[in-house]
């Protein structure tokens, strides 16, 4: 693992499309197998090893900071608040945590997704210095955020707007990358913000924009490791039997 590394949770979003189950409460609180996603990613982080992280937040953001403060799960947590979380994407959520990136390695997660734990060890002992964790699916539809590699195995496309029939599977939204990679996305992400004024990206748009500036980001596929996003109530139900399976393991 790197000398430094911090893990940072963008969760400032309003979760439109679980509106049914998230008017009151923020996705990353929802519980799947009695446990709120966000603890579930907390306590795999601190089991990995992994004491500092960021979570950045915006809609419920009071929830969310009392209810880490009453898991109390002994690991530093930093909080940033993005105000304009209605009109702004993951990308401007990301760039905000940018203070806490200093001279540090990132570790970045999804607040909405459900993981075994052992996915974050996969990366971190991959001997690769960038890269992402990728589920490998024929099947794959608009939705996801799909990978296409170069004729070398690192990532040459990742959005959602590749052709799926290109694509070797989709990313699930955990990335690592060294210090010297950190710094780079975080320079392209304040050009893209303070020069370009474009506010309301996906991170994915820096990591394909660093990707034409020469880095190198590897895909580590999950194999078997269980793995969901959850955006929808059809996916809240999925995630709880899921949940049960991983807590199991």
């Amino acid at each position: 693992m790197q000398n430094k590394l911090t893990a940072v949770i963008p969760a400032a979003g309003m979760s439109r499309r679980l509106k049914s189950l998230t008017e009151n409460t923020h996705k990353s609180l929802l519980e799947v197998n009695g446990k709120p996603l966000l603890l579930r990613i907390l306590k795999s982080l601190n089991a990995s090893g992994i004491s500092n992280v960021v979570i950045v937040t915006g809609f419920c953001s009071d929830k969310i900071k009392s209810s880490v403060a009453e898991w109390n799960l002994g690991i530093e947590v930093d909080f940033v608040h993005n105000p304009d979380y209605q009109t702004t994407n993951n990308m401007y959520s990301l760039f905000l945590a940018r203070p806490f990136l200093e001279n540090s390695g990132m570790l970045l997660l999804d607040s909405d997704i459900l993981f075994d734990e052992r996915i974050i060890s996969l990366l971190l002992e991959s001997g690769e210095s960038n890269v992402i964790a990728l589920r490998e699916s024929p099947n794959l539809s608009e939705e996801e955020i799909k990978v296409i590699i170069d004729s070398s195995g690192n990532v040459k496309e990742i959005n959602k707007t590749v052709n799926p029939s290109e694509a070797i599977g989709e990313s699930i939204g955990i990335e690592l990358f060294d210090i010297e990679a950190t710094n780079a996305l975080f320079e392209i992400m304040d050009h893209h913000i303070n020069s370009l004024n474009q506010l309301n990206d996906y991170y994915e748009v820096a990591f394909e924009k660093s990707i034409l500036k020469g880095l190198q980001i590897k895909p580590i596929a999950v194999g078997d490791l269980l793995c969901m996003e959850m955006d929808t109530p059809e996916d809240f139900e999925i995630a709880n039997e899921l949940a049960k399976k991983i807590d199991k393991t």
